[in-house]
């Protein structure tokens, strides 16, 4: 998450998320810049469905607190990897919870965040199971 203080504020939360087999821990998370001491303490990342099936939508909830008052005109960016990049989004944070936001928790609420077409190239089949289809990393593990 990194915070850009410009005419009018904007708030920016940069999100990355890395998107593993359920096996290999499910959902990791990491802030953009470690060394960066952000205003909004993310706590868990949740995907749902997990694993992702390429014939739903999926949906992602982010559930943390803000040590700050957050005002109107702040953004919200998605940075969705497996491990390399699928898709970026900006969200408008008055889109998804009512601004401006007090210090305290906060959960954000992403609906049918994946597209099919984003999605098929790092699909593959799970063994015996022809409808769950896994995001899998496209490296082995091996």
């Amino acid at each position: 998450m990194a915070i850009s203080h410009v005419k009018p504020l904007l708030l920016s939360l940069l999100v990355s998320l890395f998107f593993l087999p359920s096996a290999l821990g499910g959902t990791d998370f990491h802030n953009c810049n470690p060394l960066r001491d952000y205003p909004v303490k993310v706590k868990t990342v949740e995907i749902s469905p997990d694993p992702v099936k390429i014939s739903t939508n999926g949906n992602i909830t982010i559930t943390g607190s803000t040590s700050v008052d957050i005002p109107d005109g702040a953004t919200v960016n998605l940075d969705l990897r497996f491990p390399e990049p699928i898709s970026k989004r900006s969200y408008s944070l008055c889109d998804i919870v009512a601004c401006p936001v007090a210090a305290g928790p906060i959960v954000l609420n992403f609906l049918n965040v994946f597209t099919q077409q984003e999605l098929i190239p790092h699909y593959r089949e799970a063994p015996g199971r022809p409808n769950d289809v896994r995001l899998l990393p496209l490296y082995d593990y091996t």
